[in-house]
């Protein structure tokens, strides 16, 4: 469908691209995409050709070779769509361990009702721990904003739940 937006992640979304998929934006947070040792030159040279749709940046990045470059909003993102968490007195904001979660925070900055889930399996018994916590989160948020999270029946997000024992918890009317 032209109305749906198809955002996709680094090399994986470099491949969709080749194999003829409509993509609507590319994120790309690696700073050093274009000298990393984990990508190939195929997708260096991908990055350095023009596209129709933005490849969202991350904001220490050198983006000169990247003509579709769109350095991602996060201080527009941090003033409007509040985390709701605090530490101590001070609200966290910059809470983004992997491109899921700034494409989530982005969507819903963005506006979106719906946001559908392919592909992303960050496991946190696997050695995604960090960047789970930080989808789960942004996943709530928006969900708890009314916005619907839908994710495959086969993905393995929510197959292996883990539930610590809770020490204390204080409500505060």
């Amino acid at each position: 469908r032209d109305d749906v937006a198809i955002w996709a992640f680094n090399y994986y979304g470099y491949e969709q691209h080749a194999a003829g998929k409509r993509l609507s934006a590319l994120f790309e947070l690696h700073p050093d995409a274009l000298t990393c040792d984990r990508y190939d030159d195929g997708y260096r040279e991908f990055l350095r050709t023009p596209h129709p749709f933005p490849i969202y940046t991350h904001p220490d990045a050198d983006i000169s070779e990247i003509p579709a470059a769109t350095p991602y909003p996060r201080d527009e993102i941090n003033a409007v769509v509040k985390t709701g968490v605090f530490i101590g007195e001070q609200e966290r904001l910059d809470f983004y361990t992997s491109s899921p979660a700034f494409a989530l925070a982005l969507a819903i900055l963005k506006g979106y009702r719906r946001i559908e889930l392919y592909g992303i399996e960050v496991n946190p018994l696997e050695g995604y721990r960090q960047q789970a916590e930080c989808l789960y989160f942004w996943m709530g948020r928006a969900s708890g904003m009314g916005i619907e999270i839908c994710i495959p029946p086969q993905s393995r997000l929510f197959s292996d739940p883990t539930y610590p024992p809770i020490r204390s918890i204080s409500w505060h009317p």
